[in-house]
Order: structure tokens, then C-alpha cells, then sequence
């Protein structure tokens, strides 16, 4: 499927919904965290 060279995927149907989205420094820290 063609896509624009600087298209950005929009989280405001997540978020809408309630869904938490953690930046990637928490999302990195979480993972982290669960392979100790």
C-alpha cells in the first residue's frame, strides 16, 4: 500500500478509549524492570 514518506501514525483513537500509552523511556524502563 503506498504510504507518504513522513506519515505519523495518530494514538488519539487509543488514547480516546482510555488506553494508556507510556512514552518510550517508561515503556523501556518497565521492560527492563520485568527481566531482572
Amino acid at each position: 500500500a503506498y504510504r507518504p514518506k513522513h506519515s505519523v501514525m495518530s494514538l488519539a483513537k487509543a488514547k480516546a478509549t482510555g488506553f494508556d500509552i507510556p512514552s518510550w523511556r517508561e515503556a523501556l524502563a518497565q521492560f527492563l524492570a520485568s527481566i531482572d
